[in-house]
């Protein structure tokens, strides 16, 4: 495995990012840490934030073999500057501003025009409190496969992907987190796709003490797709939220998405979601659905898929449901001589293959 160790500090200096560091730490004590009276945390207990993890072994971003066609390189604070400048200044999000203030290691991962490319990167973080930035560039023509793998022990990593999809490229993102009971993984995705591009991207979380997936989706020209699937399974007193917005910036646009939680003991999940349709953003296509189920009486599911239209000529949909598993379903499993442990297993597991059957180079 090729790691990318120290990659903030490498090759541009050991103070390239410090200024930035600075202001995003300003910003982050203006902003403050969020409660559940802030519209966007709204279902996420956020006790945990107020303490800061103990200091452990450094963390690191690795590539793992079996890499093809992509390049690699720590991001060049002259390509983002002025980006992560105004990025700063305009978001409220405390997960994206200490991807900045906290920031550990950066990576650029580009595919270059009309390739096609294999990239597994995986993000340590076993202790401590630590920042990443990674840079996606899928240039025009290209087609690529990319792994985000997130292994969160008792710490706190925030991380902050900006994905550009350039015109006529395709790019499939698998994305899954395992870790500690006391982990805290703040993750955020910036994407942009641009025309005839389409994006296919799915997740998989196991949660912690706190994890939150923010996603914030721009289709910026027509023939522009996003096909979004997760899948959150938690248990104990673990909670893992999704907050995703995506925006068709213009017409003959396309997107699905699809969450599904299964929530056992005293678990929670939830997912807030948004679709907004610009004015004259006609001929739009968007669905969200979001799917939970209940396996105990203590869990919590949350859910607000939301629609903002403002065009005419537009065909959109959402809706939720939140349930226990069927009494017919068990007794059915029960009567083909199957124990009631095994039986829920395989409803569970029923419910969560429409997700898990869209990994094709990692199992979660």
């Amino acid at each position: 495995m090729a790691h990318v160790a120290n990659a903030a500090n490498a090759a541009h200096g050991a103070d390239s990012w410090e200024a930035l560091r600075r202001d995003a730490a300003a910003r982050a004590a203006t902003v403050g840490l969020p409660t559940r009276a802030s519209e966007a945390w709204r279902y996420v207990d956020c006790e945990p934030l107020a303490s800061e993890p103990a200091p452990a072994s450094a963390p690191a971003i690795a590539i793992r073999p079996g890499a093809t066609g992509w390049k690699t390189a720590p991001i060049d604070p002259a390509q983002v500057r002025e980006r992560w400048t105004k990025a700063l200044q305009e978001t409220s999000d405390i997960g994206q501003i200490w991807s900045w203030s906290r920031l550990h290691e950066t990576l650029h991962l580009q595919l270059p025009k009309s390739a096609q490319g294999y990239l597994h990167c995986r993000i340590d973080t076993p202790g401590g409190w630590h920042g990443y930035r990674i840079l996606v560039s899928v240039e025009r023509g290209a087609v690529g496969s990319l792994v985000i793998e997130y292994a969160v022990g008792a710490a706190r990593a925030c991380t902050g992907i900006d994905v550009d999809v350039a015109q006529g490229s395709s790019l499939t993102v698998e994305e899954i987190q395992s870790g500690d009971d006391a982990a805290q993984l703040l993750s955020s995705a910036n994407i942009t796709v641009d025309r005839d591009a389409q994006v296919t991207w799915t997740s998989a979380w196991r949660g912690g003490t706190l994890v939150r997936a923010r996603q914030d989706v721009r289709l910026t020209a027509s023939g522009a797709s996003m096909d979004f699937a997760g899948l959150a399974r938690v248990a104990g007193k673990r909670q893992a939220h999704q907050y995703l917005r995506v925006a068709h910036v213009i017409g003959d646009t396309r997107s699905r998405q699809l969450v599904k939680n299964v929530i056992d003991d005293t678990a929670r999940a939830s997912f807030d979601g948004l679709i907004h349709v610009a004015k004259g953003a006609d001929r739009s296509d968007a669905e969200q659905l979001n799917h939970n189920l209940l396996l105990a009486p203590g869990g919590r599911a949350d859910t607000r898929p939301q629609l903002d239209i403002h065009a005419d000529e537009v065909k959109a949909a959402h809706g939720a449901t939140v349930g226990r598993p069927e009494d017919e379903q068990i007794t059915y499993l029960r009567t083909r001589g199957l124990d009631s442990e095994t039986a829920r297993t395989l409803v569970q597991q029923g419910f969560s293959d429409e997700i898990l059957h869209r990994f094709r180079h990692v199992h979660p």
